[in-house]
């Protein structure tokens, strides 16, 4: 039995999607690698069916046992870059416009694509490195959800879930680990308050996190080849949402938006810490507070005032999307 360090775990990715779900990327083409804070290697998941429950057997253990579904599972949390920001928030929102460059500076504004034009899910493939224990193409690889967690002066950190429809044996060469800009709260700016009256309130931002998902609708069906009927088919656009929270200072201004029921916007302006072209602007520009947490935060008090699905509303004179992402980067194109 060999020993596997958590260091020797590896993966590769690439700005591209695939054509459908059963078409992987050339592995060729997956020339980024990220190092990452903490991760859940890709695991295979299956579902059964057996007769443990089922009566006329004269005990009550299974006496067959059948597979019935099977796909992979994954988890990855990194310090936010501009890599990592561009690959994770286009394919899971699916709707980005690039335009530039000025110098060498793309513009990304990213947005959650319609279910009602987009079907399903964007999908890709990435490859996964197990020191020398094994390495494995995982394709028709989608995302779950991605979240934005950021405290104090520590950096911004990104973490999402993911899922593939399949696995099979790779031997590419891993790229070498991609250069990135990283992003921290203490150089972002913070615009909050009620809509149309919203004002700057960087000084006194403790913390903040934001989460997106789409709640995939996972399908199978008949028709697919030969050895592969028990992996997924489809996995659809669901519900879209969005939750999250900012952490300030207690001042009664803020919490009256809460009490008084009143509509909110916010703003988040970060920008690179090597490179302050790089930036990522995240706005929210309809909501309401739906609940708040006082608390005593060393020897200072924060209140904290959470967002989510029902209380983030669609601002039709802005955006068919209640939140609206760019990403300022050299990053030519993203997944779309």
């Amino acid at each position: 039995m060999s020993i596997l360090q958590a260091f020797l775990f590896d993966w590769a990715f690439g700005h591209l999607k695939q054509s459908d779900i059963f078409t992987g990327l050339n592995p060729a083409s997956l020339t980024r690698r990220l190092p990452y804070a903490e991760f859940t290697p890709a695991m295979t998941e299956k579902d059964f069916r057996s007769d443990a429950a089922y009566f006329g057997k004269g005990h009550p253990y299974a006496t067959y046992s059948i597979a019935v579904t099977q796909q992979e599972v994954f988890a990855r949390t990194f310090d936010a870059s501009s890599e990592s920001l561009a690959w994770a928030l286009s394919l899971l929102m699916g709707d980005v416009n690039t335009s530039g460059p000025v110098g060498n500076i793309y513009t990304h504004d990213i947005q959650f694509v319609s279910p009602v034009s987009q079907k399903e899910c964007l999908y890709t493939s990435i490859i996964e490195k197990a020191g020398g224990e094994y390495q494995d193409l995982l394709t028709g690889a989608w995302l779950e959800s991605v979240t934005l967690t950021a405290n104090k002066t520590d950096l911004v950190r990104l973490a999402l879930t993911a899922r593939a429809r399949k696995r099979t044996t790779d031997a590419t060469s891993m790229p070498n680990v991609t250069p990135s800009c990283f992003f921290q709260t203490n150089y972002a700016t913070f615009i909050f308050g009620e809509k149309g009256a919203s004002t700057s309130v960087s000084e006194y931002v403790q913390a903040w996190n934001l989460t997106l998902n789409q709640n995939p609708d996972v399908r199978y069906a008949p028709g697919q080849t030969s050895g592969e009927e028990k992996l997924v088919r489809y996995a659809l656009i669901g519900r879209q949402s969005i939750s999250g929270s900012i952490s300030l200072f207690i001042s009664a201004a803020h919490r009256s938006l809460f009490v008084n029921d009143q509509m909110c916007e916010l703003q988040i302006n970060c920008k690179g810490i090597s490179d302050v072209a790089h930036t990522m602007t995240i706005k929210i520009p309809k909501f309401k507070i739906q609940s708040e947490a006082l608390a005593q935060d060393g020897e200072t008090t924060v209140a904290t005032f959470n967002f989510n699905e029902d209380t983030v509303l669609k601002d039709d004179t802005i955006s068919d999307s209640p939140i609206i992402i760019t990403l300022e980067n050299e990053i030519t194109a993203l997944i779309q």
